[in-house]
């Protein structure tokens, strides 16, 4: 039987009957031309000629498209600012729309509100960070005669912690010929609030490099976090003197140690008000020199035939003691200390030691003028954050050590890099 699946023509005085099935209809009796029915299993229109049934219409009604124009996922905004999400589908047969909504994982409860327009969808985050976390809400579309349509979207609430940070400038290198302890770099420390979105610039300074045998060191070089609206600088150790000579000055950490034969000592003391850190570093005099200045402590002066010592660092939040001054020389054979944190031992001949490398300590003195026998480098800065280990982990560049310890996580760049809180 032929298929007139688009007759829309119904003759008058005919009626139209259901069936549920096919055989329902072939038991049926009493028709007369032109009466329709309905058979409900197949969703067709017969007419009956008289003699038979013809098919003259196929019922179809598709559902409506696929939704687009929503995401996956939507990170909300800490600040308060709504996220709109606009649906849109269409009807093949141009029924309209009936749009809605459900929370279909985790719960909205303080972390948001949500109010609907036809097709959109607006999303109050909190403001309260204790107000954070995440649900998924499935949108759903209908024409009324078929299924719904279903798109589904997590939404997270995630504030940005507060990271403690720790700058470090590189450290300086201690003196040759007699020569005074190198300074370690500034120490700085200080809480940062992201935003979202900011790349944030990691630059570490490199230690004062190793002086010529009868020079005085060198200074060290700045560290910084800089980013929009936001600049943590530390600036680099003073070098120690050399024999008569005064160490370095100008805007440094703390000052390395004088010379022997100098009692004046170097003139920077740096600042010791919670943020940043640095020292004076001690004098010398009668062939022994003094210790560079530490984070955490003056280097000391020299005493007699004994060389004073690199001052002391300080102890971070990861429990870890950084920035100490490297160590003077004596007129004896006895080695200068260099400070706790990483500074440097002064040594009457060969064999002066570093600074540690991203502790931004200063390198020991030397007392020879040998060529050979020189005051030893300083070590490099470090930058180091501090965020809680369940908060959103920025994104980085650089390679930084990530540790975690007692419920914190650790970003540690000893080189340069950057990180981003997306």
């Amino acid at each position: 039987m032929a298929n007139y699946s688009d007759i829309k023509y119904q003759p008058a005085g005919s009626a139209t009957t259901t069936y549920s099935d096919m055989a329902a209809l072939i038991a049926a009796t009493g028709m007369s031309a032109g009466d329709q029915a309905l058979v409900t299993a197949l969703n067709k229109v017969f007419m009956y000629t008289g003699t038979a049934w013809y098919v003259v219409a196929t019922m179809t009604n598709d559902s409506p498209t696929a939704i687009t124009g929503v995401n996956g996922t939507y990170q909300l905004a800490t600040d308060g600012t709504a996220t709109t999400v606009t649906a849109v589908s269409s009807d093949p047969e141009g029924f309209p729309l009936t749009w809605s909504y459900a929370v279909t994982t985790g719960s909205l409860g303080s972390t948001a509100t949500v109010s609907q327009a036809d097709n959109v969808f607006t999303i109050t985050p909190s403001t309260n960070s204790a107000h954070e976390g995440g649900f998924s809400i499935t949108f759903s579309v209908t024409d009324g005669a078929t299924g719904a349509v279903n798109a589904v979207s997590a939404f997270t609430l995630a504030f940005i912690p507060t990271a403690n940070y720790l700058v470090i400038g590189g450290g300086g290198s201690g003196g040759s010929r007699h020569g005074g302890g190198g300074g370690a770099g500034e120490y700085r420390i200080g809480d940062l609030t992201p935003s979202t979105g900011v790349t944030y610039q990691v630059v570490i300074g490199a230690g004062g490099g190793t002086p010529g045998s009868s020079s005085a060191g060198n200074n060290g070089s700045l560290s910084s976090v800089i980013g929009t609206g936001f600049n943590a600088s530390a600036n680099g150790g003073g070098g120690g003197g050399t024999y008569a000579g005064t160490p370095p000055s100008g805007t440094l950490g703390s000052s390395g140690g004088s010379a022997s034969a100098n009692t004046q000592a170097a003139s920077n003391s740096g600042s010791a008000d919670g943020t940043p850190y640095s020292n004076i570093g001690g004098t010398g005099n009668n062939d022994s020199s003094g210790g560079g200045g530490g984070a955490g402590q003056v280097g000391a002066v020299y005493s007699g035939s004994t060389g004073g010592a690199g001052g002391d660092g300080l102890t971070w939040l990861d429990g870890v003691t950084r920035a100490g001054g490297g160590g003077g020389v004596s007129s004896g054979n006895n080695i200068s200390s260099g400070g706790a944190g990483g500074g440097g031992d002064g040594v009457r001949s060969f064999g002066a030691t570093v600074g540690t490398a991203n502790t931004g300590s200063g390198g020991g003195a030397s007392r020879s003028y040998s060529t050979g026998s020189a005051g030893a480098a300083g070590g490099s800065g470090v930058v180091i954050f501090r965020i809680p280990e369940t908060s959103v982990a920025p994104s980085t560049t650089g390679s930084p050590i990530i540790t975690t310890s007692s419920g914190f996580k650790y970003f540690q760049f000893n080189s340069n890099g950057s990180f981003t809180w997306n």
